[in-house]
């Protein structure tokens, strides 16, 4: 199965926590010192961190069978057998696979078992670059 990476989770969840504590201290601390936009940026700032905890703890692929099985953080499974997967890319840090020329899924090759599914894929025939 691969996942993101424990320390990805670990930041998102520490980030989290501490801007949610910042925005309940700032108040009561420093009794409207800030702007309304510092509270603003503090809370687009917990959402964007609070977004990556659901990613971490909710996206996955799994293999099986020869289908990989797709959790997405939004949606259903999908399941999509490898044979189907017409091209997969190699991109820097990344490896995009493509069904029929859209957009299967980007991987991040630091996500855990990353390197698994990637030789798996190339074993398949199924990546180049």
């Amino acid at each position: 199965m691969v996942r993101y990476s424990i320390s990805t989770l670990v930041t998102s969840a520490f980030c989290s926590v501490f801007l949610a504590a910042v925005l309940v201290a700032m108040p009561v601390v420093t009794e409207g010192l800030f702007s309304p936009w510092t509270y603003a940026a503090l809370t687009a700032l917990l959402l964007i961190s609070l977004y990556m905890l659901l990613v971490c703890l909710r996206w996955r692929i799994r293999v099986e069978n020869g289908e990989l099985l797709i959790t997405p953080v939004f949606g259903g499974k999908k399941t999509v057998r490898i044979i189907d997967i017409t091209e997969v890319v190699s991109k820097g840090n990344v490896v995009i696979a493509y069904l029929g020329g859209k957009r299967l899924f980007t991987l991040d090759i630091s996500s855990i078992n990353a390197d698994l599914l990637i030789k798996d894929l190339k074993n398949r025939g199924r990546m180049r670059g």
